[in-house]
């Protein structure tokens, strides 16, 4: 049975997803899986991330220079490099106001009692007394 390319995918996809959630739920006291299979996995994972998080900034800088390289007339160029500025600014305000509107609605950190968590953690000398005490 031949299987495209995305049903593959899918299909390692969901079968991650039980077998993650199996030895998350099922098989939580075994040390075997606690001790070595966790710190395996989070390695890898923390590897596969960086290495995503690598090839990110040079794919977009190579796509925006082949764009650049293709254009036929040089003019095409302002135009495209407005629209591009364009859609990045209203971008940048939609996800401002996407996230001060769910940061009122949702209000983290409302109702956290944080007084005196810090005095007490690290004790504030003046000024006075490190002079007075050289």
């Amino acid at each position: 049975m031949n299987k495209s390319l995305s049903q593959k995918i899918f299909v390692g996809l969901f079968a991650g997803l039980l077998i993650g959630t199996a030895i998350q739920y099922l098989f939580a006291g075994v040390s075997l899986f606690d001790q070595y299979l966790l710190g395996f996995a989070e390695g890898v994972g923390g590897m596969f991330v960086s290495l995503i998080k690598l090839l990110v900034v040079p794919l977009v800088y190579v796509s925006i220079v082949c764009g650049i390289v293709e254009l036929k007339d040089i003019n095409s160029f302002g135009r495209l490099g407005g629209k591009t500025f364009a859609l990045y600014i209203l971008n940048t305000v939609v996800a401002i106001t996407f996230a001060l509107t769910i940061g009122m609605i949702v209000q983290p950190g409302a109702g956290a009692n944080l007084g005196g968590t810090v005095a007490q953690a690290i004790e504030i000398t003046s000024t006075t007394t490190l002079i007075s005490s050289q």
